[in-house]
């Protein structure tokens, strides 16, 4: 059936009569085209993509995305800088970091999953995380360990502890996903950052693979301790993604650093001086035959106040040299010193009297904790006491006098030794695990007394302590108290 009504004559002239093509299609003519426009320089125009946002703690985040050239099937790296207020001092300065390059570290022991408070002590106790989150032993079957993730993520991990120890800690580790990669971790000698005596601290990503044999690579570099053999310093290096059992890998991240103007901020872990003093400058995303593609470069000034390394402007910029306009950051430098400010305080008359600075509320702000001596008549003789005061700290309610003296409270008197054998009345010391801090101080019995502040009541009772909580902390046969 044809789609036009009437009668249709196929044989029919198709033009009517005349010669119309040459007025449908003229010769060209370049006269006619009007003349092409100057040519101009390329402006710089958008910007880094990047987004804020509050985490569910309180911190101010900000993260620029990082434009990486495509691998096959999706495979290539999700690379990030990422700020996080809570963040400390590393190659990008203070508060950024590179995300996107995952690892497995020791962690402590909570008492919700453990039963138990523990720090990191590099030894066969210690719990490992996957990016934060916990690993949870499921298995084991002669050297391999099974773990799960918690919160659970489906990621099956596997430790392998083939030529290794507990103590000393897996050789490596690998990762099965629900997408179906296979993550490896500490595989490679450069992905291992190293403790004392032969201890692994942390295991690096070192190669993502997937079902159909794709592989993305990770190098680092690191800085070894020249005696003690432990890593000073580590940094991603190179990632070299589109490999492939036929064929070598065309797509590349490099990581570009600049010599240490200094030897850096000094941590220390454990009996280990970590240092952090290296600065990373650009990220250059490379093609084929390792051709430039893409470069973020990044700009530093240190703070007047701390000395610590800032980040000032992250730019884009395009192989010809052509750049986004870059993005800028703006610090809030303190001033240097310390500013002296008359507070209603009475002064410590005892000898020994003395104030501290602690969190007695648990609000995270420190309040201030005064010790004062009295003289008791027991007797006929007098016997010398110490009397307890605490300011509490009020900035979290709002009020501008941080420490407010119309709360200051007397909260309990004790016996002094007629001996005295530490410089001052108390110390600071969580001494019962529970995140507040107590004050530990020597008892007349000889014997020793732990504060804990009952809050919110004001009201103090002393009871003794539980005894799992005192095994913690051997007194050498003293006794163990508590308010």
């Amino acid at each position: 059936m044809s789609p036009l009504d009437g009668d249709f004559d196929i044989e029919g002239p198709v033009f009517p009569e005349g010669d119309l093509l040459g007025t449908l299609c003229p010769d060209y003519d370049p006269k006619a085209l009007p003349d092409d426009l100057p040519r101009s320089e390329t402006a710089a125009a958008g910007a880094i993509d990047g987004s804020f946002s509050v985490s569910s703690t309180g911190e101010a985040t900000y993260t620029m995305l990082l434009s990486v050239p495509p691998g096959r099937v999706g495979m290539q790296p999700e690379l990030a800088v990422s700020y996080d207020s809570s963040g400390g001092e590393g190659v990008l300065g203070m508060g950024f970091s590179v995300t996107g390059l995952s690892a497995v570290a020791r962690c402590p022991r909570t008492v919700a999953q453990d039963d138990e408070i523990r720090a990191v002590r590099y030894d066969e106790d210690d719990a490992l995380c996957l990016d934060g989150r916990r690993l949870v032993e499921v298995g084991r079957a002669g050297d391999l360990v099974e773990y799960r993730t918690f919160p659970d993520t489906f990621t099956k991990v596997i430790a392998s502890y083939e030529g290794s120890n507990l103590e000393k800690g897996p050789a490596f580790l690998r990762a099965y996903t629900k997408s179906g990669r296979i993550v490896e971790y500490g595989n490679a000698p450069s992905g291992r950052v190293m403790g004392k005596h032969g201890v692994v601290r942390a295991w690096w990503v070192t190669r993502v693979s997937d079902r159909y044999g794709n592989t993305m690579d990770t190098r680092y570099k690191s800085e070894e301790h020249p005696t003690e053999k432990y890593t000073v310093e580590h940094a991603p290096l190179r990632i070299e993604y589109t490999g492939h059992p036929s064929a070598p890998a065309t797509r590349a991240v490099e990581f570009v650093y600049s010599a240490p103007q200094s030897e850096g901020r000094v941590l220390y872990s454990r009996g280990m001086a970590l240092r952090s003093s290296w600065r990373l400058d650009q990220i250059r995303m490379l093609g084929p035959g390792d051709a430039l593609v893409r470069n973020y470069r990044f700009s530093f000034a240190d703070a007047p106040a701390t000395g610590r390394r800032l980040l000032q402007q992250a730019e884009e910029c395009a192989p010809g040299g052509v750049c986004k306009p870059p993005t800028r950051f703006g610090w809030h430098h303190g001033t240097k010193g310390f500013a002296w400010r008359p507070t209603p305080l009475a002064v410590p008359t005892a000898d020994r009297g003395s104030s501290m600075l602690m969190d007695a509320t648990g609000d995270g702000l420190d309040d201030i904790v005064m010790s004062d001596g009295e003289l008791w008549l027991y007797d006929g003789v007098e016997v010398p006491l110490t009397a307890w005061f605490l300011a509490p700290n009020l900035l979290s309610e709002g009020v501008s006098t941080a420490f407010n003296v119309d709360r200051l409270v007397a909260e309990v008197t004790h016996f002094e030794p007629s001996t005295p054998f530490q410089p001052e009345v108390g110390t600071p010391i969580d001494y019962n695990q529970d995140g507040l801090t107590e004050i530990d101080q020597p008892w007349c019995a000889p014997s020793w007394v732990v504060y804990v502040r009952p809050l919110p009541s004001p009201v103090a009772r002393i009871r003794d302590l539980p005894a799992a909580t005192a095994a913690s902390y051997p007194l050498d046969s003293m006794t163990a108290r508590s308010l």
